[in-house]
């Protein structure tokens, strides 16, 4: 459940954003992936049935009227369904329930709000310094892995840095205390 959002580039939002992972790794496989949408995750296949059977509209009206979907929600579905798909009850209503979207690519990176990859965590140790480079740190969005947005992102990095610079200062007071000594 979430909000997904249409944009010029395709599709964003919290409903997507936890789905990322397993969306790049299946464009990664097969160049494309199929996410399920449910336009009205508050009814079963069965009710949004009988809400359509029972409407005295025509389609585009009912789904407008008695299923109160959004005029992109609308055009989806009249853009995926043949003329006979759209007018056959039955199947209306379960492509409402499970309205496959296909993805065949993500945003550039450079209109990305987030973005996949960055250095492996197997190549930081658990203070997140480089293994093969001494001294060097990385957190945050530089490392690789699926931070969830929506304030936990910043929150993961922010986090991150505390604790690194937490770490960082008690090294340093330890080699500040073995030099007095």
């Amino acid at each position: 459940k979430g909000e997904a959002v249409i944009t010029k580039l395709g599709i964003e939002g919290n409903a997507i954003y936890a789905l990322s992972s397993k969306i790049q790794a299946a464009l990664k496989a097969k160049k494309e992936a199929t996410v399920l949408l449910d336009f009205k995750p508050m009814f079963s296949e069965e009710e949004v049935l009988s809400k359509i059977k029972k409407a005295k509209f025509k389609p585009t009206q009912m789904l407008k009227q008695t299923l109160k979907l959004k005029p992109a929600q609308i055009d989806l579905i009249k853009n995926a369904l043949s003329k006979e798909q759209f007018l056959d009850e039955v199947y209306l209503a379960k492509i409402v329930k499970n309205f496959p979207l296909n993805i065949v690519d993500a945003a550039p990176i450079n209109q990305a709000i987030s973005t996949s990859g960055g250095i492996d965590l197997a190549a930081v140790n658990n203070h997140f310094e480089l293994k093969k480079i001494k001294n060097n740190y990385c957190i945050g969005e530089m490392l690789d892995w699926s931070a969830p947005t929506g304030g936990y992102l910043i929150q993961g990095c922010a986090s991150m840095g505390v604790y690194l610079a937490n770490t960082l200062n008690q090294q340093h007071e330890k080699a500040q205390l073995a030099l007095a000594l």
